[in-house]
């Protein structure tokens, strides 16, 4: 949501379990699946595990993109949460 992209606050940043959570984050964006899609789809998977159970979303039209646009007013809503 919005909300994310708000500014941090510095305490939030320098908590340990933030901290501990970043660790074990990875980012990778060279899967097989999505090579060659792009400027068709501009697919994102989200992966984790939980309590050992792997758990697993992907998008292949994010909100925004050409194949699902943002209404206007959605426009003007994120416009005003990001300016604040």
């Amino acid at each position: 949501g919005a909300s994310a992209f708000q500014p941090l606050e510095p305490m939030s940043v320098e908590e340990p379990r933030v901290l501990a959570l970043a660790q074990r984050i990875t980012v990778d964006y060279s899967s097989p699946d999505f090579a060659g899609v792009f400027p068709g789809r501009t697919p994102a998977r989200v992966s984790l595990v939980l309590g050992g159970r792997a758990q697993s979303l992907q998008v292949d039209y994010p909100l925004g993109d050409v194949s699902n646009p943002m209404t206007t007013a959605g426009i003007a809503d994120k416009f005003t949460a990001l300016s604040r």
